[in-house]
């Protein structure tokens, strides 16, 4: 069967050793359907019994670095590569633009076979599709697509798709987003397994997009899985996307722990407050006095700042709320600025702190107008001492967290939030929204000893119980909403002046991250694909 042999691959890639001939799909068609036996042909027969590795063709419409779910595919990537797997990767990206320095050397280690479509060019004349109508960077809104723009994006992603799986002949198709361009490479390549990563941006498309959503959901039915980040997600594509429940599996996702270390933080305070001008973004300033608990007065230790994020991992806005009189510029966190994200509620928040005990520095980027200018609004309504800085690059976040008492994340919708991962990972504790199935997807992928006593370093924000189902109704104009919004903003204030004085001390558990390494993800979703083909 398909499966056994990817399990055979797998296991004699990492041990060097070569596969039978015995191990070779026989010539037969799948007991399932027809396309299940396609990754094994005649065609790659031959390699299989080389003992060659894997291969494995990544799809993504959107541009693969400065969004959660680009630095999932990097993640991804990175560890399938340490596997021995042979990786391709199709991507979006804006004429003229180049890929970041970290995306670049990602791209560069696991030797990838690039296939980038260009956006902001003849083929495609708008820029790059964004997968969250508000995106970090310039983007096209898929809700203001009309069917010339549309033709026009399955054309060139369809082009490069073809010339991508004749090149390359992969064995499996991974495409980031339960959405257009999944459906495009499921009707494109019917004789081999397509699976489709979800993240939440993909559902938010189909919720606000039923057009779009009614022409490709009998081809998302079709492909060989789909695979959630955690349990409510895989709930919610089950109840519309009419799949097989057995074909739906959750799969979490990682981060980069050689990276988001609590060894990282500790070296690289040091420079941070130890330098000038940094090329990375670090701007010295005076180092304030000590902090002082919130609810003494006492001094609790050196001046540190409470660090406030909001996130969909790369694609998130950052702030850091310092304990200090003394204005601390500690630039954190790249990212977009939305009210999806929460920033507002954070800003609202923050006007119900005492400004001589914080000050907020707030990073990130958007790229939509009008919730810019009421941002900019609540920016000028602010007492304490802010600083906003543009988006900072992921290589440089262990420093900025070193210099943080806490990470919030105030969002109101999030598939499973890496950055509250990356940051715990650094040793910073975290305060989060109670979304729907977020404590139970999170927790998942930490380990926590039975013995510790110590309370843990990642909580939740309760939303009021009017809109605990469904948060995003904070951002109906109605009169209900305001006034649970109101509830909420009170509730994460209050969190954040009863959390600060244990996560200054640090007298907190922190847990194992282990079940968060790229390369577990990378064995669950390989063992998933080998069930799947079973």
């Amino acid at each position: 069967m398909a499966g056994c042999i990817l399990r055979e691959i797998r296991e004699n890639m990492s041990k060097g050793r070569q596969i039978s001939k015995e191990t070779v799909l026989p010539a037969k068609k799948h007991k399932r359907t027809k396309e299940m036996t396609a990754c094994l042909t005649e065609s790659r027969e031959e390699n299989m019994t080389a003992g060659k590795a894997l291969k494995i063709l990544h799809l993504t419409a959107q541009k693969p670095f400065a969004t959660g779910s680009g630095t999932y595919l990097l993640n991804l990537i990175g560890a399938l590569s340490e596997k021995g797997c042979e990786q391709a990767v199709i991507y979006g990206i804006d004429t003229g633009e180049q890929l970041p320095e970290d995306a670049a050397r990602r791209f560069f280690e696991a030797r990838l076979q690039s296939y980038p479509v260009l956006y902001s060019s003849p083929e495609l004349p708008f820029h790059v599709l964004g997968m969250s109508d508000v995106m970090p960077y310039p983007a096209t809104r898929y809700r203001d697509l009309d069917e010339n723009m549309l033709q026009a994006f399955e054309t060139a992603f369809g082009q490069a798709i073809k010339m991508a799986v004749e090149a390359f002949q992969p064995d499996l198709i991974f495409c980031q987003h339960l959405f257009l361009l999944s459906a495009l490479v499921r009707r494109l390549c019917p004789d081999r397994p397509v699976f489709a990563f979800c993240h939440e941006t993909g559902l938010i498309q189909n919720e606000i997009n039923p057009h779009l959503f009614a022409r490709i959901k009998d081809d998302l039915a079709r492909l060989e899985g789909i695979f959630a980040l955690q349990p409510l997600q895989q709930k919610k594509i089950l109840s519309r996307i009419p799949i097989p429940a057995s074909r739906c599996i959750v799969t979490g996702t990682s981060c980069n722990l050689s990276v988001f270390q609590q060894e990282n933080s500790a070296a690289k305070r040091t420079v941070a407050e130890g330098s000038g001008d940094l090329s990375n973004g670090f701007v010295k300033k005076p180092v304030g006095k000590p902090n002082c608990n919130i609810a003494s007065g006492k001094r609790v230790g050196n001046s540190r700042s409470l660090n406030v994020l909001q996130e969909d991992n790369a694609e998130n806005t950052a702030a850091q709320l310092n304990f200090s009189s003394a204005e601390l510029a500690r630039p954190c966190r790249l990212g977009k600025l939305s009210r999806l994200k929460g920033v507002d509620l954070l800003l609202r928040a923050c006007r119900l702190l005492d400004p001589k005990k914080f000050s907020l520095t707030l990073i990130g980027d958007s790229s939509d107008a009008e919730e810019q200018k009421l941002i900019e609004q609540l920016f000028a309504s602010l007492t304490l001492p802010l600083q906003r800085l543009p988006r900072q690059d992921n290589a440089a976040l262990p420093a900025f967290y070193a210099q943080a008492d806490l990470f919030i994340l105030p969002t109101l919708r999030e598939g499973l939030a890496i950055s509250i991962l990356e940051a715990l990972a650094c040793g910073l504790p975290c305060l989060m929204s109670d979304l729907p199935g977020a404590p139970d997807g999170l927790l998942a992928h930490l380990l926590y000893k039975p013995e510790e006593k110590l309370p843990q370093a990642l909580r939740f924000v309760p939303f009021p119980e009017d809109v605990s189902a469904d948060p995003e109704a904070l951002l109906q104009p109605a009169q209900a909403s305001e006034e649970a919004a109101a509830a909420f903003v009170q509730n994460l204030a209050e969190s954040i002046q009863d959390f600060a004085p244990a996560c200054v001390s640090r007298e907190l558990a922190f847990p194992d991250m282990s079940p968060c390494l790229a390369s577990s993800l990378a064995d669950r979703i390989l063992a998933a694909c080998e069930k799947l083909l079973a």
